[in-house]
């Protein structure tokens, strides 16, 4: 399994930010951490092209989409994120 960092943002009004989640969940099987609004850290099987596949049907072609593999030499600069046991749960 390897880690992702996933971010989009939806240009269109009135989006359903909750159909890409439903994506997010169905690949990383739940395991994953929303980092920042519109950011996630996942947990997959699935290679980058694959996971921009998936979210083909719920992002318009107006929507930017980013995915890229994280590797574990990382820093996160933030308290808040101290709960979310990065480390351990997406590692």
């Amino acid at each position: 399994m390897a880690s992702y960092v996933i971010a989009y943002d939806l240009m269109k009004p009135g989006q359903k930010y909750e159909n890409v989640q439903e994506v997010i969940s169905t690949i990383s099987g739940n395991d994953n951490v929303e980092i920042q609004k519109s950011v996630w850290l996942v947990k997959t099987t699935l290679s980058s092209t694959k996971i921009r596949e998936c979210f083909s049907s719920v992002l318009d072609k107006n929507d930017s989409f980013f995915v890229c593999e994280l590797r574990k030499n990382f820093r996160i600069n933030s308290d808040a994120y101290t709960d979310m046991k990065v480390d351990r749960d997406i590692f």
